[in-house]
């Protein structure tokens, strides 16, 4: 079981028409860690981090940086992934409980 992020995956998400709405006077442009560094203030291995690696999880101040510059909640972003076995879901619960 995994908390996971998925940042890349909505900023590259981000349609034109959402780009235009909080920045009417540019282009659209396609967010890469570059570009993210640059538009942020992120350190460079933290973006890259973003953009490589599903399992990193940002720290808070990454995740103020990103949700007051896109205007996004952590909820946008943050999911958990429970394990690939097939235990149903809730039978741990049941099982610890007997145990």
């Amino acid at each position: 079981m995994t908390v996971k992020q998925r940042i890349s995956v909505i900023l590259r998400a981000m349609r034109s028409d959402m780009f235009e709405a909080r920045w009417p006077n540019e282009q659209p442009i396609e967010i890469n860690a570059y570009k993210l560094q640059k538009l942020t203030g992120l350190a460079s291995g933290t973006c890259l981090k973003i953009f490589s690696n599903p399992r990193y999880v940002p720290d808070v101040k990454v995740m103020n940086a990103l949700c007051d510059f896109f205007d996004l909640q952590p909820g946008d972003f943050l999911y958990y992934e429970r394990e690939s076995d097939s235990v149903p879901r809730g039978q741990r619960a049941k099982d610890k409980q007997t145990a």
